[in-house]
């Protein structure tokens, strides 16, 4: 989201998101398409994300007002059921990623911290979902 805020407005906001979390793009493909050729107002093409959204205000002080927003968004590639999607991918897609970003917004001032989370990247499986048997690599 930090890579965004200095965005130009002009460009659609279905052209600025980032791929990774477009979870929708197969499904507006085709109204993609018609808007590039023919123009069509790109407003009603919005990107939509998997994931968690939330904010909260508060003073310190009592001067100083404060905004705590945490995103937390979804990978839409390699996004399987945590026990049966595990690895990485030949695209370098790493199962289950997920990007936590915490913006706090005090006065004047913005800070922003990224976690990000996923499958350890290296190619490998486990059949069933208990620990028995051990993980397999695979190459």
């Amino acid at each position: 989201m930090q890579r965004s805020f200095n965005h130009d407005n002009n460009i659609p906001l279905w052209k600025r998101a980032d791929e990774k979390f477009f979870w929708n793009r197969q499904m507006l493909s085709k109204l993609i398409d018609q808007a590039e050729k023919e123009r069509l107002d790109s407003q009603w093409i919005q990107p939509i994300i998997m994931g968690y959204i939330d904010e909260c205000h508060f003073q310190v002080d009592q001067q100083t007002d404060v905004q705590l927003i945490i995103i937390s968004r979804r990978n839409c590639h390699r996004a399987g059921v945590r026990m049966h999607c595990r690895g990485i991918d030949d695209d370098g897609n790493v199962a289950n990623y997920v990007e936590t970003e915490q913006i706090l917004w005090a006065g004047n001032n913005i800070m922003s911290f990224t976690m990000i989370r996923g499958s350890v990247p290296i190619y490998w499986s486990q059949p069933g979902i208990k620990y028995r048997p051990p993980p397999k690599i695979d190459r």
